[in-house]
C-alpha cells in the first residue's frame, strides 16, 4: 500500500511531492551558460557611459577577464559563482 503516498490528517492517502522538491539543482550544478551571460553582460555594459570602453568579457578558468579599448584588463574571480553572482562581482569591480 506504500505507493509513495502519505496519509493525510484526515486519513486519505495523498501523493507526496518530496521527491520532486528534493531534485532541484544546487548552485554548484552550474547549469547556466556562463559564457553567454558574460557575452551579454559585455554588450549591456558597452551601452553605459562608465563602461563604454569594455571590449569583451571572457572566462578563463575561474576568472572573468574584462578587456578594455585601451588594452588594459581587469580580472574578477568568479569561481563557484552563479550567473547573477558573477554579474554582481563584475559590476562591483568596474564600479570602482
Amino acid at each position: 500500500m506504500n505507493d509513495g503516498k502519505k496519509i493525510s490528517p484526515i486519513g486519505t492517502p495523498i501523493p507526496t511531492r518530496e521527491t520532486e522538491i528534493n531534485r532541484k539543482n544546487s548552485i554548484t550544478d552550474n547549469s547556466e551558460n556562463i559564457n553567454s551571460i558574460l557575452e551579454k553582460l559585455a554588450e549591456t555594459l558597452k551601452l553605459t557611459r562608465q563602461c563604454s570602453d569594455v571590449v569583451r568579457i571572457r572566462k578563463i578558468n575561474d576568472v572573468a577577464v574584462i578587456d578594455h579599448i585601451d588594452g588594459s584588463i581587469d580580472c574578477v574571480n568568479i569561481a563557484c559563482d552563479s550567473g547573477i553572482a558573477a554579474i554582481y562581482d563584475i559590476v562591483r569591480k568596474l564600479k570602482h
